[in-house]
């Protein structure tokens, strides 16, 4: 007798746990809950315009400083002309994408709207993914498009997106993902890890705090949180044994430049013991 009111009783408890997919379906669309692959459609769509306007919008152009665009295209082309090093450079990566855009445009304004769109591009991608799993439809496509317009807008430069580059990679690192799988998080890890190449080759600053934010990696952004860390790890270091491998010394001129950045302008020892 006890062993049936038992079964009724788990019965009873299974009916109440039932799943419910009206009511599911219903919370997802009020909260705007999707699946993580139309979130991160919403969010690229969300982003396209901005990536657009800086590629097809010379408009901006008037907003732009000239000597801020026209003296880095200058010193790409020198580079690309062999009389200068590409190691010596501020930022190497900057240098790249400036002889890239060099490619499909003629003109120095036109070389930089290129770059701008580039830069928006890159900065747009791997947020819509790491916010596909972590936010509702909507404010992943807000913060998507918000990133890409603040990238793309013409009072920006290198150091405002190797902020938004690092921010990005800050969203990965420590905060949890709704999917948990290890495939996510190894994807995850992969991006984020060329996020901090890219930090390494535009400011070194921003790349180590990105390796301190990377640190808690693995207590704070879920179950795969150590699978995020390695795959970081790992494609960060191929990345720059490759750099190293085309531009000989860029790995030790990239920390002697964080170096020189934490000591500070010369002539600080002096005016202190002054």
């Amino acid at each position: 007798m006890s062993q049936g009111c038992q079964d009724i009783e788990f019965e009873e408890l299974c009916e109440w746990r039932r799943p419910a997919p009206i009511a599911r379906r219903a919370a997802m669309v009020v909260y705007a809950w999707q699946q993580p692959g139309w979130t991160f459609l919403w969010a690229a769509l969300a982003a396209a315009p901005f990536v657009a306007a800086a590629l097809f919008a010379p408009a901006l152009l008037s907003l732009s400083p000239t000597l801020n665009m026209i003296a880095p295209i200058a010193e790409a082309r020198s580079i690309a002309a062999g009389e200068a090093k590409l190691v010596d450079a501020v930022a190497p990566f900057h240098v790249l994408v400036l002889l890239i855009s060099d490619m499909f445009a003629d003109t120095p304004g036109r070389i930089h709207l290129v770059a701008k769109a580039i830069f928006a591009l890159i900065a747009a991608y791997p947020l819509a993914y790491f916010a596909s799993t972590r936010f509702p439809a909507l404010l992943a496509a807000i913060l998507t498009a918000g990133f890409a317009a603040f990238v793309a807008s013409p009072f920006t430069g290198v150091a405002e997106f190797g902020l938004a580059l690092l921010l990005i990679c800050a969203l990965c690192f420590v905060s949890a993902s709704a999917d948990g799988g290890a495939v996510r998080a190894r994807i995850e890890g992969a991006l984020a890890g060329a996020c901090l190449f890219v930090l390494w080759m535009l400011h070194p600053v921003f790349a180590l705090t990105g390796f301190v934010l990377l640190s808690a990696c693995p207590f704070l952004s879920g179950r795969s949180g150590l699978d995020r860390y390695v795959l970081s790890i790992t494609v960060f270091a191929v990345l720059a044994i490759l750099a190293e491998c085309f531009v000989a010394g860029i790995n030790l001129t990239r920390a002697a430049a964080a170096s020189a950045i934490f000591e500070g302008p010369p002539g600080d020892e002096a005016r202190i013991g002054a």
